[in-house]
């Protein structure tokens, strides 16, 4: 009894629908919007539309209404901002300047990105999960219509041309909306709203495969074993959509060759990588490139002085696709053991302490293992959406934790008082 009148009075104050709206928006756009700034550059190119979009995301997220700096920083945020300080302090005394200031917006972002989140006591009260779903969904129905026309690039990106649309930026979108449409229909009693869940998933599981990228392809995998793992009432759906797979991989041809495809793929990536000493460059292969700039990578190294293994070479000296190792090799043992905590470590470490009640913690938890996928297989330590969920996380896992304790405290005073009028 103590206990559910200490949750009415926590309860009370509620965000203004424009607030659950605009905070939902903001942390759609920081999940997944680099998606649409990409369209977004397809279709209106020659406007920085990635920066806008990052600092769209900021003022979405600003808390106009609920201005505050009381309180402690989170011990994630912390450690986000730690690396991002480091990487800024080796930026400033870098010297290749092609990559120096197109990164610059990235840590600027997240800088301006954990300040707004420090100061907004009300953001972990926004209901996004709805919001991030059309939003990812509008996306996906575009991306998976871009793929059937072949309107995009497959392997190689071509950074210096404006108007690109890339598979990997395509896929954040498609991954954004398979995670909150199986989060979503589980709660759903409507079986037409769960008829349209599951073709959206099948379209966002088409974007995926047709892309050809491996990484996502596990973190598919990997994400649906999670929200099995915590919540038990989605294992049954989990499992239909695993055998309606199973089903098509036998009696559809054209799954049939595309998942070998994938296969393949993925195994031969990983032999390229990881298990050859020697590799053929491949400009159609991007895990023969990887492996490659990889190889080269590792001569350089043993060139380096005692100075340079324990510093680093500096901000952006070596583009391997492997942050791990890159972060090392740029910043040295301090960097490594900073990016390793952050992008490996501290989700780990929280695999069991986010609440699965809590849909919205769930679903940013799953970026954050996919994080952990693309680190180990592709991407740099540079990229801002390497943090953005981590950060998003520390807001929820921080406001739970003080309404834990908050509730603990009111239902104590409740009962002191009964004590006191027996």
């Amino acid at each position: 009894m103590a206990e559910s009148i200490s949750r009415k009075l926590l309860n009370r104050q509620q965000l203004s629908h424009w607030e659950s709206f605009r905070y939902g928006l903001g942390i759609s756009i920081s999940l997944c919007g680099i998606s649409l700034a990409m369209l977004l550059n397809y279709i209106f190119p020659g406007v920085p539309w990635t920066p806008a979009i990052m600092f769209l995301s900021v003022l979405c997220l600003f808390p106009y209404e609920h201005f505050s700096l009381k309180g402690k920083m989170d011990h994630i945020l912390k450690m986000v901002l730690c690396i991002q300080v480091l990487m800024l302090i080796y930026w400033i005394f870098s010297e290749n300047f092609d990559q120096k200031f197109n990164y610059l917006s990235f840590h600027l972002y997240i800088l301006a990105f954990i300040f707004v989140l420090r100061t907004n006591p009300n953001l972990h009260k926004a209901n996004f999960l709805g919001i991030l779903f059309i939003f990812s969904a509008s996306l996906s129905i575009i991306f998976a219509i871009i793929h059937f026309s072949g309107l995009y690039v497959v392997h190689i990106m071509e950074f210096r041309h404006e108007r690109i649309l890339e598979v990997f930026t395509m896929n954040r979108a498609a991954f954004a909306n398979l995670i909150a449409g199986t989060i979503l229909i589980g709660g759903s009693k409507k079986t037409w709203f769960k008829i349209l869940l599951t073709v959206l998933i099948a379209i966002d599981i088409y974007v995926v495969v047709k892309s050809g990228k491996r990484s996502y392809f596990v973190n598919i995998f990997v994400v649906m074993f999670y929200i099995a793992l915590r919540n038990r009432k989605r294992i049954d759906y989990i499992v239909a959509i695993s055998i309606t797979l199973i089903i098509a991989l036998f009696f559809i041809s054209e799954v049939q060759n595309t998942f070998s495809m994938l296969m393949n793929r993925t195994i031969s990536g990983f032999m390229d990588v990881y298990g050859s000493q020697r590799v053929m460059y491949d400009e159609n292969s991007s895990s023969s490139i990887r492996a490659f700039a990889l190889q080269a990578a590792i001569r350089d190294f043993q060139d380096f002085n005692s100075f340079e293994q324990i510093f680093g070479k500096g901000y952006y000296s070596y583009y391997i696709d492997n942050p791990i190792l890159e972060a090392y090799l740029d910043m040295g043992i301090v960097g490594f053991c900073l990016f390793f905590y952050v992008a490996i470590v501290m989700p780990l470490r929280l695999f069991w302490k986010v609440p699965y009640k809590n849909k919205e913690a769930i679903l940013v938890y799953c970026f954050a293992l996919m994080t952990i996928v693309i680190s180990l297989t592709n991407n740099n330590p540079y990229q801002y959406i390497n943090y953005t969920p981590l950060c998003i996380l520390a807001t929820y896992l921080y406001a739970d934790k003080k309404r834990e304790s908050r509730i603990i405290s009111i239902k104590d005073a409740i009962i002191r008082m009964r004590k006191l009028h027996a």
